[in-house]
């Protein structure tokens, strides 16, 4: 299949026609606004500006963007979450549409886990269903935009290197990258190398939380001619004894392979002003195993998960007219994950015999499941005037889902109703944007987006995939979801401040979410609580509204005042609880100053305490916490920069409301985030 993507592309590269004009290609980015820095829907974001330090893992960028929060499982897989979007909720991509799938159940190689914080340029991100052209986007597009080499008209060489080390946990990491550029050819290359061992929290404890990870990646760019350029990519990532405190299971390796092939021409002059076509594939490969857990006792367990993933956009730009532009394009999306657990019992954990030789088991884990979407857009900008901006968009996916290797028992209950029926969406979004006087504009948004249930919803067999200690068992027989959205935009923009409040309303169908069914009997040490399952469904509504609003200040020369504020309010109307997994009221506050060679940031996040749980899903209250950073950086020469921090200063002892660990022994236990942690870095630039 990749073969015969490949010779498609080839081919109409061939075909394409070459003729010249200077005009610049840009194929990683994906919004087309006309200032997309001040388009709070539809913004970007440079990493440098919201992360001084490279982290140990990508995952907890998300934490420094406005409207952002994070899940995280462990030292090492930390995602973002947006209102009551998480997971599948949110179409997390790099470079304008690769796309990975992770292979195991309890997420600990999230997509976010793939990519190096060293080699991100900016983060797009797109809050809402208001996008159609980059596959099914329910709450949202974050697009993860990689560095690349810019074209010259001479031979030029560039690079830089970094050393980190953070003391709490003793988290060393470092990385390499080497660029060259001249009229036809760039290339990057990319390499980082991160261990990280278990740190301290506020009040001591140490948190297991250690990983060892190195990674590397190449990206070629050919310029065909100035209207056209093909640009190749591939990464691996490689990570062992990754220690996951909020997961039953620790990761002994996990590896990943991605590529991918852009071509992308650009005129100014022809009606068929843009063509965009990309073709990628990943595969992941995953052994888990408990013997680090105190189950370890019971039984020993090995699980080799893996996962592949298939895809291709074709996607042509028209510009009808000075006012009126038309992207039209299809895309397709493939995933498969398979992979068992092996278990070797050598204590019943009900009646306490001990085996004098182990039993063992193979327990299915994805039973060989996959998904195929075939999709076709449609999305037309207008600009109405020199203040008035339209955009409408069209998108229609059709979803087959199967299951090749079901369990037995899976099979038993499910019968016929054991492989999913085809699914189709229609989904819609409009957006006007208006200037006003005075630097003031506002924006209007709506739209109806579609989220087909993941292969984990679908066919996960009586696993321990939540943060409770049930088993959860899948559902062939889900619908998809439905999300109908509002939002409304007020910003102001002047010479020395940009303010913003983006005020939001979101009104979901067919919610899925996980309930107790006492029909359903526990699987495994069936003599331990909870005694039933847990199986995905449909709930009928789902509401949320909120808030987001921020802004940023020039206080003095050199001095640069931002903050921003979020809250999301999200209720079950079915089961009339709050929806679960909800991250409460948050602030976040940067001062920042500039003195000669000297950089100040100054960091404070206060978070409320969460209230509003669902018990049905075995949700408990979370604490507010109040933490402050500091970051201090030095560039004694032009090429080398020297930084200094201390992260929650105050010695903290905190964890985030949606960041619980696996409670599989004690009810209680939580997530704590690390005590007061210090840091430096060299950084030098040739």
């Amino acid at each position: 299949m990749i073969k015969n993507i490949v010779l498609v592309l080839v081919y109409i590269i061939i075909i394409i026609p070459l003729h010249s004009q200077n005009k610049d290609i840009d194929i990683a980015e994906i919004i087309v606004t006309e200032d997309s820095n001040l388009d709070v829907l539809n913004s970007k974001i440079k990493v440098c500006d919201v992360l001084n330090f490279p982290p140990g893992t990508t995952g907890e960028i998300f934490e420094n963007i406005s409207g952002l929060n994070i899940i995280k499982r462990s030292g090492f897989s930390i995602e973002p979450s947006l209102h009551l979007f998480k997971r599948e909720q949110l179409n997390i991509m790099i470079d304008g549409g690769t796309k990975i799938t992770q292979s195991c159940a309890n997420r600990m190689d999230a997509m976010t886990t793939r990519i190096s914080s060293n080699e991100i340029d900016k983060i797009e991100l797109i809050k809402g269903p208001y996008s159609v052209r980059f596959g099914q986007s329910f709450g949202g597009v974050i697009n993860i935009i990689t560095k690349h080499s810019q074209g010259s008209e001479n031979i030029e060489f560039h690079g830089s290197g970094n050393v980190g080390y953070e003391f709490n946990g003793g988290g060393f990491s470092s990385g390499l990258e080497f660029g060259a550029s001249e009229k036809k050819i760039n290339f990057l290359i990319n390499g980082t190398l991160r261990n990280f061992g278990n740190y301290i929290s506020g009040d001591d404890t140490e948190i297991i939380s250690s990983f060892k990870a190195y990674d590397y990646s190449a990206k070629l760019t050919y310029n065909l001619n100035r209207k056209s350029r093909i640009q190749a990519s591939f990464r691996q990532s490689f990570a062992k004894d990754v220690m996951h405190a909020g997961l039953p299971m620790d990761a002994l390796n996990d590896n990943g392979k991605v590529f991918a092939m852009d071509y992308n021409y650009a005129s100014s002059t022809n009606v068929l002003s843009g063509i965009k076509i990309k073709v990628y594939g990943s595969l992941v490969d995953h052994l888990m195993t408990n013997e680090f857990k105190k189950t370890f006792k019971f039984a020993y367990a090995i699980a080799p998960v893996s996962s592949e993933t298939i895809g291709g956009k074709s996607e042509f730009k028209l510009s009808l007219s000075n006012k009126l532009k038309m992207f039209a394009g299809f895309d397709y999306f493939y995933k498969t994950r398979d992979g068992v657990r092996n278990r070797e019992v050598k204590i019943n954990a009900c009646t306490g015999m001990v085996f004098s030789e182990p039993k063992g088991f193979i327990d299915k884990i994805w039973q060989n499941s996959l998904t195929a979407d075939y999709g076709a857009f449609a999305e037309i900008n207008y600009k109405y005037s020199e203040n008035t901006l339209f955009k409408l968009g069209f998108r229609s996916d059709f979803i087959q889902s199967n299951i090749l290797d079901p369990e037995n028992d899976f099979t038993s209950f499910y019968g016929d109703n054991i492989k999913p029926k085809a699914q189709n969406s229609i989904d819609f979004f409009t957006k006007v944007d208006f200037k006003l006087p005075k630097g003031f504009k506002f924006s209007i948004a709506a739209g109806k987006a579609s989220r087909t249930p993941d292969l984990l919803e679908l066919f996960i067999n009586h696993s321990s995939v939540g943060q409770d200690a049930y088993e959860y068992l899948g559902n062939p027989s889900l619908k998809a979801e439905k999300n109908m959205q509002t939002d409304i935009v007020i910003s102001q923009k002047k010479e020395k401040y940009f303010a913003y409040v983006d005020v939001f309303y979101s009104y979901i169908t067919d919610f899925i979410t996980a309930k107790v069914d006492t029909t359903i009997p526990r699987k495994f040490t069936p003599c331990k609580l909870p005694a039933y399952t847990k199986q995905f469904v449909n709930v009928d509504k789902v509401f949320q509204y909120g808030i987001d609003a921020g802004i940023k200040i020039k206080l003095i020369e050199n001095l640069i005042f931002i903050t921003n504020v979020n809250y999301t309010f999200a209720q079950n109307i079915t089961w009339d609880e709050p929806v679960s997994e909800i991250s409460p009221l948050s602030f976040n506050t940067n001062i920042i100053y500039v003195y000669k060679n000297f950089n100040f940031t100054l960091r404070n996040r206060y978070v409320a305490a969460q209230e509003r749980v669902a018990v049905s899903f075995g949700e408990t209250n979370s604490e507010a916490f109040d933490i402050v950073d500091l970051n201090v950086f030095y560039k004694p020469f032009k090429f080398i920069n020297i930084g200094f921090g201390i992260d929650n200063i105050t010695d903290i002892n905190y964890y985030e409301h949606t960041s619980r660990s696996y409670r599989n022994l004690t009810e209680n236990s939580m997530f704590f985030e690390p005590g007061r942690n210090f840091k430096i870095l060299l950084k030098v630039d040739f």
